[in-house]
């Protein structure tokens, strides 16, 4: 692999440089290339027709929802998935949301608790009789009966984004959130975050602001980052003497006392800890298992994410995993095979993460979300932050380009899950295995931690809305 340095930049904060559509190019190595479109010039257009920024917002985001629709397989456009009413995304006023705290910030936007609904009456003409009835259901079950926690949050572009970073970026972030608005309204699966309603005047929203655009998604109550966390402080926990029933040291005074149940403990107390070891690599294995049936569902539609990582990926009030933040997701050519054609795009997503070929902006396919899944299962198992080490991009364009460095795998993890890491991480694209193949291997190696017990781990138990298997209740 040629070896190009990337710019200097943030190592765990998602970028891409400018917007991009696919247009396909014939080659004797397959690879598609991009142009750049019009949306990419909007701010700088935008002074030349005199038209206010939130104008151009507006349009900027109604171009790149157009695009997404244009883009998509025909498995996935509404001539070919069959929506039923009850999924019908809802459509609101801003004033007829009561927002609660802010639960989380990304890089353009905020999420807010969604606390309650203050319906007023449907405009008639506007609203249909399906989404009449969602906006009414959605009212009806904003809490969660047992303990009155909210059940939907509110994502909106922040308001400081727009004098913080200028108008092109807004436009661009604008454009953003429109695009993941249209991929999660065709998207279901039951480990893809859903989107339940959006704003009444769509994407027009953002003439009046960055707040006259949202979207309503369902509330998560943990990231897949706050879980490693919580995992690995739980085991650590276990394993160095403050655990049930282990032994701590005492004064010499007592050690005599107390020797003959020493020795009858340390049997339990190793026995419980292999017992901790497997619940935790259960549990890794259970959502890395969750994960990949996601992302299987994505590349069966040919699209890739861009930007997996754990921030972009968090729990339900069930435990269930859930995929979230598409603003980086791209439908690649129908017709073509997107685990072997190329295509030239924009580098985008979180260097840490991101595929050698697009930290040095190669061409790329769906195997640069095998690369990201991979360090994700990887950071899920150590508990430890990939290339934690490096000091800015260059040094991890040297370590992972020049040097074919790659997240030490350990020699305790199960063999095949240590062969898919491995070849997970090669630098050569083509060596990469599909998701399908990850998700395979994770499968059997849980059942195998079980004693062959496939429960919740068949093709239906996986797309199932509420896992099976998920034995981590959350508190809420």
């Amino acid at each position: 692999m040629t070896t190009q340095r990337a710019s200097k930049g943030i190592l765990c904060g998602a970028s891409e440089s400018k917007y991009a559509t696919l247009v396909p190019i014939s080659s004797s190595n397959p690879v598609s290339s991009i142009h750049t479109s019009k949306t990419a010039h909007s701010s700088s257009l935008n002074s030349e027709r005199g038209i206010s920024v939130h104008d151009a917002a507006a349009e900027a985001a109604d171009e790149q929802k157009e695009s997404v629709r244009d883009s998509l397989p025909p498995s996935l456009s509404e001539g070919g998935q069959r929506k039923q009413e009850y999924d019908e995304v809802a459509l609101f006023k801003s004033e007829e949301l009561v927002l609660g705290p802010k639960l989380g910030s990304g890089e353009f936007s905020n999420v807010y608790e969604l606390d309650s609904f203050r319906l007023e009456p449907d405009d008639v003409g506007v609203v249909s009789h399906g989404e009449s009835k969602k906006r009414i259901n959605m009212k009806g079950i904003q809490k969660y009966r047992l303990t009155n926690k909210a059940r939907y949050a509110v994502k909106y572009i922040k308001e400081s984004y727009l004098p913080d970073n200028g108008p092109e970026a807004y436009i661009k972030a604008a454009g953003d959130l429109a695009l993941e608005a249209e991929f999660l309204a065709h998207l279901n699966h039951p480990n893809i975050l859903k989107l339940r309603g959006l704003a009444l005047s769509g994407a027009t929203g953002f003439t009046n602001g960055p707040c006259g655009y949202f979207l309503i998604i369902d509330r998560l109550f943990e990231t897949l980052d706050q879980t490693i966390k919580r995992w690995h402080r739980d085991r650590d926990h276990d394993t160095t003497g403050q655990g049930r029933n282990s032994i701590r040291v005492l004064p010499r005074k007592l050690s005599n006392a107390i020797t003959e149940r020493h020795h009858r403990n340390m049997t339990i107390t190793s026995k419980e800890t292999g017992e901790n070891k497997n619940k935790m690599m259960d549990d890794c294995l259970s959502a890395a298992l969750q994960l990949s049936a996601a992302m299987v569902y994505l590349h069966k539609h040919s699209i890739v994410f861009r930007d997996l990582k754990p921030e972009n990926i968090g729990f339900d009030v069930r435990g269930d995993l859930k995929i979230f933040d598409f603003g980086f997701a791209r439908a690649l050519p129908g017709g073509d095979n997107p685990y072997y054609n190329t295509y030239r795009m924009t580098s985008a997503g979180t260097p840490r993460y991101m595929a050698p070929e697009c930290l040095i902006g190669e061409a790329y396919n769906l195997k640069a979300d095998v690369y990201s899944f991979a360090i994700v299962v990887w950071e899920m198992l150590s508990g430890e932050t990939a290339y934690s080490f490096v000091r800015d991009i260059d040094h991890l364009v040297y370590y992972v380009i020049d040097k074919s460095g790659c997240p030490e795998i350990d020699e305790r993890w199960p063999d095949r899950i240590k062969v898919m890491l491995k070849n997970s991480f090669d630098t050569d694209i083509n060596m990469r295995p599909k998701m399908q193949s990850f998700c395979y291997i994770i499968k059997n190696v849980l059942a195998s931690l079980r004693g062959g017990d496939m429960t919740g781990l068949t093709s239906v138990g996986l797309n199932r809305r509420r896992s099976v298997d998920s034995d981590r209740k959350m508190k809420v």
